[in-house]
């Protein structure tokens, strides 16, 4: 992520505390209205399917991706507004936990040159002096936009609305010269979605066998969870491919959701790895064509992971732009008194490289136009 985008954030924020939307950057580092928050969550992720299908426990996953923060500019539904020295001590309690919890923070104050603390400061005073609750709430949620993480969220009040009705979240086709374009658009989403989801990779692995080529489309995935992408990826690449580690920042929410595979680094107190290796092969041969992935700055979250896997596997080529840099496992605490839930990432992604997915992202082997991406992939694959 570009390292300009911080400091106009907190200008815009700085100049505009009232203003009548959050903000967050966009994947070119344009300020944009934050979208909704429409994830939900669960306790801890799932292990990775360990056979073709998946079962129903491997669906009940948790989605990693968060959008930007959602904020409700209204009263929370059922819940009375604070008075002004409420509203501070609900605002420390939210800053006391992301201190405590947020494995980002001091890479953050390093990345972007800032203090945590007077960034803090200054918001205390605009909070402390905010002239009702909706004021405070945007208020908050400017706080949060600040450190430029999809992760990190606030919510006051749930979601509005839902979908109806599933969406198509995968499809496959082969071209008339036989290559096969499987595009996810998601690795989240409801049961019946997640139904078509794992239908979908089962039907790409089928079609590849008879394939020249596969082109795996993954440009605007939100991400969810990466091991529809591990499954996916152990069918088609017969050897062990590297992904890096997770390390996670110890507090007592981490504890409790990793367990005693959490063991404190002694190099690194506060610290430690959860979990180091990569994807083992549930093949016994390479797809035989060219692999291609397509990224782009909107592949965020577990789409990342599984660009990790696609990049180091030595199989792929990777065709587009920078993914967004955006990873975290967020633990979710409760506000006091019910009013609502903050979203704090808990680890950090390295890739095999010692690059961390944060504010780094993955970049592609061929760098060109996004939105060209495909045409220029399927352009090279014809050409050998």
């Amino acid at each position: 992520m570009n390292k300009l985008v911080f400091p106009a954030i907190l200008a815009v924020i700085s100049q505009n505390p009232g203003a009548c939307a959050a903000w967050s950057p966009d994947f070119e580092g344009r300020l944009v209205q934050a979208a909704p928050l429409t994830a939900a969550f669960q306790s801890a992720p799932p292990a990775p399917p360990a056979s073709p299908g998946f079962s129903a426990a491997a669906r009940a996953f948790y989605p990693e991706t968060l959008s930007p923060a959602e904020f409700d500019g209204g009263t929370a539904r059922g819940r009375a507004a604070l008075a002004p020295d409420a509203r501070a001590a609900e605002f420390l309690f939210i800053t006391d936990e992301m201190k405590r919890v947020y494995s980002h923070l001091e890479n953050k104050e390093r990345l972007f040159s800032f203090s945590f603390e007077a960034l803090k400061a200054d918001y205390l005073a605009k909070v402390s002096a905010a002239a009702s609750e909706t004021d405070y709430r945007r208020l908050v949620q400017n706080f949060i936009s600040a450190f430029s993480d999809p992760h990190l969220a606030i919510r006051f009040a749930q979601p509005s609305g839902g979908k109806n009705a599933a969406e198509r979240i995968i499809s496959n086709d082969v071209t008339g010269d036989g290559i096969l374009v499987t595009r996810i658009e998601r690795l989240y989403g409801t049961p019946q979605e997640l139904e078509q989801l794992s239908a979908g990779l089962d039907e790409s692995l089928t079609l590849a066998k008879t394939a020249r080529a596969l082109v795996v489309d993954m440009r605007g995935n939100p991400g969810g969870n990466d091991a529809y992408g591990r499954y996916f990826i152990s069918r088609l690449v017969a050897h062990f491919i590297p992904t890096g580690k997770t390390t996670v920042k110890i507090s007592r929410e981490t504890i409790e959701r990793y367990g005693s595979r959490l063991q404190e680094d002694p190099a690194r107190p506060g610290w430690g790895t959860w979990w180091e290796g990569g994807v083992e092969p549930q093949t016994e041969e390479s797809f035989k064509g060219p692999l291609a992935l397509l990224i782009d700055g909107g592949c965020v979250s577990s789409c990342e992971g599984t660009a990790v896997m696609f990049k180091f596997s030595g199989a792929a080529r990777l065709y587009g732009a920078a993914t967004m840099g955006s990873s975290g496992y967020p633990a979710i605490i409760e506000l006091p008194g019910g009013r609502g839930q903050v979203y704090i990432p808990t680890w950090i992604r390295i890739m095999p490289d010692g690059n961390p997915i944060e504010d780094h992202g993955v970049y592609p082997d061929v760098e060109t136009d996004p939105a060209q991406a495909l045409e220029r992939a399927l352009a090279d694959i014809r050409a050998e």
